[in-house]
């Protein structure tokens, strides 16, 4: 079961950070190309973003479940694993605020803001996944 769990969780991760970069690329491609190319470039934003958030919550629900059938809350007395825990917290927090501006639920968002925003969850993605490979090894 636990190797079952690892392996969707690295899918989780795959699947969350492959789809961030891609909706990176077609943001940055979206930002030079012509007008009647963008709309078309952006129209497949809300749908990696989503496939993201999804990826991110399998990470969650994986991670649980691993934390319940391994270490269990032993796990949460190092100080590498809590520090890859803010980096998840921090990246869920980014990733909702974005998924709110993909649902339509704001006027078009500032292009320099979603840029900060996807930067600074490529970051949060990348530092839990160095802090994990240094928590497990």
């Amino acid at each position: 079961m636990t190797e079952l769990l690892v392996v969707l969780h690295f899918l989780g991760f795959t699947t969350g950070i492959g789809l961030g970069i891609a909706n990176m690329i077609t943001g940055i491609r979206a930002g030079r190309t012509g007008p009647t190319a963008a709309p078309e470039l952006r129209q497949l934003q809300p749908l990696f973003i989503r496939g993201a958030a999804l990826g991110l919550g399998l990470l969650w629900l994986t991670g649980l479940g691993l934390m319940a059938s391994g270490p269990g809350t032993a796990i949460l007395e190092n100080p590498l694993f809590l520090l890859k825990m803010l980096a998840v917290l921090v990246l869920s927090g980014l990733t909702g605020i974005v998924l709110h501006h993909a649902a339509g639920n704001t006027p078009a968002p500032d292009p320099k803001r979603m840029r900060r925003l996807g930067i600074a969850m490529l970051t949060a993605a990348f530092a839990a996944l160095i802090l994990a490979v240094l928590t497990f090894r």
